[in-house]
């Protein structure tokens, strides 16, 4: 049985290869609607504040009253947008993850020279946050510009600058300039595992996730490079995180089991890629990710139609198609398809 090449990777709206979380959806549930309203809420507060001085000139003072009492829903990119105002991920507003709010009232504290620095320091963030929103529109060109210099900027504060680093090693794995993202990757990790080192105990949490964002993006680029056993040495790193309960990003967790998963089954190694995306199958319920599931059973489906077993390859890829036609992705529905149809050709069921 052939191993598997290029061609396993399916062309979704993010190549599993890339670190980045996965382009969020427009529309939220109900439980979503109400985590959103809470925390923008108390983001807004402990930052001190006022609703006006959060909207801005792009907002009216109302739109940010009605998203605080859950009338109003944010898009994906206004949602951006404000966690970029406040200083907080995107993944805080979801419900994601947490954060330390006392961060924001210190900060707001501030005499007059400190707070014009905070300011600068705080649209250096928002142009990162554009950054990473460009990157899940697969705006690779876009968002090397809004990164900008070749190092980080100045008025970035050292807690951000993992970040910076991250989002600049992934816009140059899209561009596919690999040996440069591996390089800017490698000083990214350096720097947040040094700051790590030194830094208080509310903020290590913050830096271990960023040094496996880091270690994930690495990974992958070397899987790009086909150096797939380098890429398992770091995915294997992120995935001891996991078990040692330093990951509490859900999506975080979901990428390293399935970019585990994909170097194993690149080497041939069938049965650990199956229980990697079984792991990331677990996983998927607890990741606001409308491309998660068909991308598991995409990989599920190569891996047992490489091992020979076809009946649990055309289950996994009749799964695959089940989740994808619930969205509006044309590519990775036609690509599944031909799939499919490969399969049933090998099961001798021409018809």
């Amino acid at each position: 049985m052939q191993q598997a090449n290029e061609s396993t990777t399916p062309a979704t709206e993010e190549a599993p290869a890339p670190p980045g979380k996965a382009t969020r959806p427009s529309k939220y549930s109900p439980a979503d609607t109400a985590t959103i309203a809470e925390r923008v809420r108390s983001a807004r507060i402990a930052a001190n504040k006022t609703q006006q001085q959060l909207a801005e000139n792009t907002y009216f003072k109302s739109y940010i009253s009605a998203v605080e009492r859950g009338k109003m829903v944010p898009s994906v990119q206004a949602l951006g947008v404000l966690a970029g105002r406040l200083g907080l991920p995107v993944s805080f507003f979801l419900g994601e993850s947490d954060a330390d709010l006392s961060m924001l009232t210190e900060s707001a504290a501030l005499p007059p020279s400190e707070q014009h620095r905070q300011a600068r320091e705080d649209a250096v963030v928002l142009l990162l946050g554009e950054a990473e929103y460009a990157l899940r529109q697969r705006q690779q060109d876009e968002a090397l510009k809004l990164v900008g210099t070749e190092e980080p900027p100045e008025d970035l504060a050292a807690l951000h600058r993992p970040r910076w680093y991250w989002l600049k090693g992934w816009a140059l794995i899209l561009k596919k300039f690999h040996n440069e993202a591996i390089s800017t990757l490698e000083k990214g990790l350096s720097v947040t595992e040094a700051l790590r080192a030194q830094a208080p105990q509310s903020q290590r949490g913050h830096l271990a996730e960023m040094a496996e964002q880091l270690r994930l993006a690495l990974g992958s680029a070397y899987a790009e490079l086909r150096q797939v056993e380098l890429a398992v040495e770091y995915h294997r790193r992120g995935l001891q995180a996991v078990t040692d309960g330093m990951v509490s990003d859900p999506e975080l967790k979901l990428r390293i089991y399935v970019a585990l998963g994909h170097d194993y089954l690149l080497l041939g190694r069938y049965q650990e890629a199956a229980r990697l995306y079984d792991a990331a199958k677990e996983q998927v319920n607890e990741v606001v990710n409308p491309l998660a599931q068909p991308a598991i059973y995409w990989g599920l489906t190569l891996t047992h139609q490489e091992a020979g077993d076809l009946i649990r390859a055309r289950m996994s890829v009749q799964k695959a198609l089940l989740a994808e036609e619930l969205q509006d992705n044309v590519v990775l529905s036609a690509q599944l398809r031909s799939l499919f149809g490969q399969i049933l050709v090998q099961l001798g069921k021409f018809e």
